[in-house]
C-alpha cells in the first residue's frame, strides 16, 4: 500500500491503516436532537439535551484476514459511505473524513486565496472564528480515495499557512471519576498540603472581573453554584453551533472542572467554594463523555480548535484545558497561538489569554507512554499542569492507580486527587438529587491553576500571558521527586504568585 501521511506544517505525519476499525458514514435522519435544536437556550432549559449525530460509526473487522491492508479495505453490505480508519489503539484512532481544514497566510493574495476556493473539485465554507480559516469539503466522492494527496498539495503552496484533514478523533478528557459526596476540599485548606488560598481571600482577592473559560463536554448553566449572581456568564455548544453551553445528560466532566475553578463561594453555605470564586465562567463544549460508556468522544480537529477561539472572541482571559488528543494538528496549534498571542486585550493593549492544558493521565503498567499529551506538550504556547497528591507528591508515588503524566514540557502542578466539585445534576439510586462528587486526575489540577491565575489577574490585571506563565512557574513550592521533571517546577502556591502578581502594578 502507498505510504499515507499528512503535514502538520512543515512536520510529515505518517499515518498507519487499523486492522481492526473501520468506520461508514450512516444517512442520519432527523431525530428529537433536531427539534431541540430548533429551540432558543431558554425554552431549552428544561429539556434533555441530546447528542448531535453526524452519522459516523466505527466498526470491528473480521479478525480472520491474514493482513493489515486487506482488513482494512472491508466493504459495508448496506452500501454507506466507507471511511478509512488509522491506528489500532481505540484512544488514538483518527477516522478520516471528506473534509480538511485549511488557513491561508496573513499576507496572501486574494487571487492566490481564489485560485483554491474557486476550484470545483471542493467546496468551501469561510469560518467566522480565526483569520483567513477555511473548511474545505471534496465535491466528487470519488475523489476520497485521493483525498489525502490532494490535501498535500493545498499545503505546499508558499501561500498556505497550513491544509490538514478534519480527522475525526478521540478527545481524552484527562480525569477518573467517582461520585462520593460532600468531603472536605482538601486541596484548599489542609494547610502544608493545599495551594494557600484562604491568606489571597482575605486580602478580598476573589477573581471579580475576570472571565475563565471551560473548554469542555460544557457547564451546567443551572446549577446552584455555578449561577450565583449570574457568574456563568456566557457560553457556547460548538458541535451544535448555539449559544447554550450546557453538557449533553448527566455528562459531568466540563461542570466538575468549572466548580474547581470557580464555584461560588459564602452563599448561604450551598454546596462548595472555587479557587476564584467570584470570577465569571464561560462554558464552551466541544465534546462528550459518552461514547460507549467511557470518557472520550469522536469529534473533529475544527471543533477543539473552535472551541479555543471561541473563548478568545467571548474575551476570555483564561482558557482551561482538561483534554488530550493523539497525533498533531496545525489548527488546534494555530488556535492556541492566536488566544496566546492575540487574545485579552486591555485597554486597547493585547497580553493575551493564559492557556492551560492538563498533562494527561496514564496507567502505571510496564510500557506505559509517561510523556505530557498533545497539545499540553507545545511547551511554548501552553501552561502545562500534572497532578500532585494530598502528601504532596507526584501521582503515582503513593499507591495510586494511575500516573500524572510528566516530562521537560511540565510547567507545574497542582492537586488532583479526590478533589470535591459540582456534578451536572442526576438522582442516585434513591432518587435523591446528586450535586457534587469528588473527581480526581489531571483534569482536576489545570482548573485549579486556571482559578489562581484569576487570582493573579485580579490583583494585576495588566500582566500578559508570558508573565502569568512566569510567575506561576517562580512562584510554585518545589517538590521533591525523581526524577525531578514529574512535578516541574512544584506545586502552585496562590499567595505567593499573587504577591508576585502585585508587584509589578
Amino acid at each position: 500500500m502507498e505510504e499515507e501521511f499528512y503535514y502538520n506544517k512543515d512536520k510529515k505525519i505518517i499515518l498507519k491503516r487499523s486492522g481492526t476499525k473501520g468506520a461508514i458514514k450512516t444517512k442520519v435522519s432527523a431525530d428529537v436532537s433536531d427539534e431541540i435544536r430548533g429551540m432558543s437556550a431558554l425554552n431549552r432549559s428544561n429539556t434533555v439535551k441530546t447528542e448531535k449525530d453526524d452519522g459516523i460509526r466505527l466498526v470491528n473487522i473480521n479478525q480472520s484476514e491474514t493482513s493489515a491492508s486487506s482488513r482494512s479495505n472491508f466493504t459495508d453490505p448496506d452500501d454507506n459511505e466507507i471511511l478509512n480508519v488509522y491506528g489500532e489503539d481505540e484512544r488514538e484512532i483518527l477516522v478520516l473524513t471528506d473534509e480538511f481544514i485549511l488557513r491561508f497566510n496573513d499576507d496572501a493574495k486574494t487571487e492566490e486565496i481564489e485560485s483554491i476556493i474557486n476550484d470545483s473539485k471542493f467546496y468551501f465554507k469561510k469560518e467566522e472564528l480565526g483569520i483567513n480559516r477555511f473548511t474545505g469539503k471534496i465535491s466528487n466522492k470519488d475523489d476520497y480515495k485521493n483525498i489525502l494527496n490532494l490535501i498535500n498539495d493545498i499545503n505546499e503552496l508558499e501561500f498556505v499557512d497550513y491544509a490538514h484533514p478534519n480527522f475525526k478523533r478521540f478527545t481524552n478528557l484527562s480525569n477518573y471519576p467517582n461520585d462520593i459526596n460532600f468531603s472536605n476540599q482538601w486541596a484548599l485548606n489542609s494547610p502544608g498540603y493545599d495551594v494557600n488560598i484562604k491568606p489571597v481571600w482575605d486580602k478580598n482577592i476573589r477573581g471579580a472581573g475576570i472571565k475563565i473559560a471551560i473548554v469542555d463536554t460544557g457547564v451546567d448553566a443551572n446549577h446552584e453554584d455555578l449561577i450565583k449572581n449570574g457568574r456563568l456568564v456566557q457560553g457556547y455548544d460548538i458541535i451544535y453551533d448555539e449559544a447554550d453551553p450546557r453538557p449533553v445528560n448527566s455528562d459531568s466532566h466540563g461542570t466538575f472542572c468549572a466548580g474547581i475553578a470557580a464555584a461560588s463561594g459564602n452563599n448561604n453555605q450551598i454546596g462548595i467554594c472555587g479557587v476564584a470564586p467570584d470570577s465569571e465562567l464561560i462554558g464552551i463544549r466541544i465534546a462528550s463523555e459518552n461514547y460507549d460508556g467511557t470518557w472520550y468522544s469522536l469529534n473533529g480537529d475544527r471543533d477543539n480548535a473552535n472551541g479555543i477561539l471561541k473563548a478568545v472572541f467571548l474575551n476570555a482571559d483564561i482558557i482551561s484545558n482538561s483534554w488530550y488528543i493523539s497525533y498533531e494538528s496545525s489548527d488546534i496549534e494555530y488556535a492556541i497561538k492566536f488566544a496566546r498571542y492575540e487574545g485579552r486585550i486591555i485597554n486597547g493593549v493585547t497580553k493575551g489569554a493564559a492557556v492551560i492544558f492538563a498533562s494527561g493521565n496514564c496507567s502505571l503498567s510496564n510500557g506505559a507512554d509517561y510523556s505530557v499529551s498533545y497539545p499540553a506538550c507545545l511547551k511554548d504556547l501552553v501552561i502545562s499542569v500534572g497532578a500532585c497528591n494530598e502528601s504532596g507528591k507526584w501521582v503515582g508515588d503513593n499507591g495510586e492507580d494511575w500516573a500524572s503524566r510528566y516530562g521537560p514540557e511540565l510547567k507545574l502542578c497542582a492537586p488532583g486527587i479526590n478533589i470535591l466539585s459540582t456534578k451536572t445534576y442526576n438522582s442516585d439510586d434513591n432518587n435523591n438529587p446528586v450535586k457534587y462528587g469528588y473527581f480526581s486526575g489531571t483534569s482536576a489540577a489545570a482548573p485549579i491553576v486556571a482559578g489562581v491565575a484569576a487570582l493573579m489577574l485580579c490583583a494585576n490585571p495588566y500582566l500578559t500571558a508570558t508573565q502569568v506563565e512566569k510567575i506561576l512557574i517562580e512562584t510554585s513550592d518545589y517538590i521533591t521527586s525523581n526524577p525531578p521533571e514529574k512535578t516541574g517546577a512544584g506545586k502552585v502556591n496562590a499567595l505567593r504568585a499573587v504577591e508576585a502578581a502585585l508587584e509589578l502594578i
